[in-house]
């Protein structure tokens, strides 16, 4: 587990929130904000789609669990109905690639936090950590997908 720092201005993003399993969260979310994106050609060669799982599930009932589907934007797109507009923070990361399934996240997560985290000499911010789904699950093969996982750290 070797994570590459990268330093970052807030990003921009629209977004929509879901609550539930993060599996089906995600996915209603996503439902709802990829087309309202690609209506209005929001998805471009720069555009970055993001995943952020504002709770915890170890101390966070499932059905509370609340999820942010979110696009980068490089222009000014008003918020409208479901979709809202918020900057994820600035400053320095900690980006793991994370290859395979979704399903893996967890396994991911636990090998970040029990053991990177600990040994790393690194502290966390307040900050949510996200994910930037790096290929198109409907055009990548499970074993194939590549996700950057960002840990907010001092």
């Amino acid at each position: 587990m070797n994570p590459e720092f990268r330093n970052t201005d807030p990003i921009q993003v629209i977004f929509v929130r879901r609550n539930g399993p993060c599996s089906k969260a995600s996915q209603e979310a996503f439902g709802v904000l990829c087309p309202f994106a690609a209506s209005r050609g929001l998805f471009g060669p720069s555009t970055r789609v993001i995943g952020v799982t504002l709770d915890d599930p170890r101390t966070t009932e499932e059905s509370k669990m609340r999820f942010d589907a979110c696009i980068t934007v490089d222009r000014e797109v008003e918020p409208e109905g479901e979709i809202g507009r918020k900057a994820l923070a600035g400053g320095k990361y900690a980006v793991f690639v994370h290859a395979g399934p979704y399903d893996g996240f967890q396994k991911t997560y636990e090998q970040i936090f029990s053991v990177w985290l600990p040994s790393s000499g690194e502290r966390l911010r307040d900050d949510p950590c996200f994910e930037v789904y790096v290929n198109d699950p409907g055009h990548t093969k499970p074993e194939d997908l590549r996700t950057e996982i960002w840990i907010p750290v001092r």
